[in-house]
């Protein structure tokens, strides 16, 4: 751990003087600094908490009900008026939160990602940094699973992904292009995951006739032998997996919908923080203002005392004591039947 934040920091220092230089390499770091905002010193806050072992999440298990309810959520409905600035504050998990941005599209002053897995966290940076660098949905998916297998989004249904898939082998090429824009795009740690977590797991690199732990359209009750489940316990049998909800729901189902996401990650702050919401905090400590209200997306994080022991209740009191001006706090069942819920803070 201590080898690799030597090496980062050296990175860092590197980076700022390439910065003061000329040619492509200063302007990547131009852009990459400029969109995230707060880079030099998320470079440092994601070193120091880098570990091994893998993400539980790629992709969301929130229902395909509960995405499109996010993506069609109201901000007027609780007295959030366009032009009116307020933060988000979203669980990194299966990255839910993203069907969150079109809704609250011109209203966003700052974003932050939170999760108490350092791992997780790592993912959160890894999909803004493709979704920032992809300008359309099959672009996005092509480096997602390192495949040349979608050109016709119109093909992918739950019956017809794991064919589509199998078909397309792993592209080294897309990899090794999208590995070194990384680069550019994003910190050590997100790098990491793609370079190893993300090639073997999602885009199978070694094995292309297993199971992707992220599957891009999904349907209830689909063989759990073949397909995994999205529901329930990592721990049951067949593994559990993710889906990006792909034509169906969410930032997902359509193009116009990702280009919306993608506008509000080019142009807005973007923090990534381990938090554990059984502690106290500050909006300050999320990069966040604490002038503004602020929008918290949970997913079902608060019904489940395994991940905070005081559950809602507890949470609630937390969250309004971090952001004096209040706001919304959104929520999930991540299990049918769906439920999404809107409380004030």
């Amino acid at each position: 751990a201590e080898s690799f934040r030597r090496k980062v920091e050296e990175g860092i220092a590197a980076y700022k003087r390439a910065a003061e230089g000329g040619g492509m390499l200063a302007e990547c770091v131009r852009r990459q600094w400029s969109c995230s905002g707060t880079s030099p010193s998320l470079l440092q806050t994601s070193a120091a908490v880098v570990k091994d072992g893998v993400a539980t999440y790629f992709g969301t298990t929130d229902t395909e009900v509960e995405n499109e309810a996010m993506s069609t959520f109201d901000p007027k409905q609780h007295k959030l008026h366009r032009g009116k600035s307020v933060s988000l504050c979203s669980v990194a998990g299966g990255m839910s939160g993203l069907s969150l941005l079109p809704p609250l599209s011109g209203m966003l002053s700052s974003i932050a990602f939170f999760d108490s897995n350092a791992q997780e966290l790592a993912k959160a940076e890894l999909w803004v940094a493709l979704i920032r660098m992809s300008p359309s949905r099959n672009k996005f998916l092509e480096r997602l699973y390192s495949k040349k297998a979608f050109d016709d989004l119109a093909k992918f249904t739950p019956q017809s992904m794991a064919e589509l898939l199998k078909n397309a082998p792993f592209d080294e090429r897309i990899f090794n292009e999208t590995e070194t824009e990384l680069y550019c795009e994003s910190t050590g740690p997100a790098v990491k995951l793609y370079q190893q977590d993300v090639a073997s797991l999602v885009g199978l690199r070694s094995n292309n006739t297993g199971r992707p732990r992220m599957w891009p359209s999904w349907q209830e009750h689909l063989p759990e032998d073949k397909y995994g489940h999205v529901y329930g316990s990592p721990s049951r049998p067949h593994g559990k997996v993710g889906t990006l909800w792909l034509n169906q729901a969410g930032f997902m189902k359509n193009e116009d919908r990702y280009q919306q996401v993608r506008h509000v990650l080019l142009s807005t702050p973007v923090n990534f923080r381990v938090l554990d919401l059984n502690e106290e905090f500050t909006a300050q400590d999320m990069g966040l203002l604490d002038d503004v209200p602020v929008v918290m997306f949970t997913s079902d994080t608060l019904k489940l005392s395994k991940w905070v022991a005081d559950l809602e209740h507890g949470a609630l009191q937390r969250f309004q004591e971090a952001f004096p001006r209040g706001g919304l706090l959104l929520q999930t069942q991540a299990h049918p039947p769906s439920h999404f819920s809107v409380t004030t803070i």
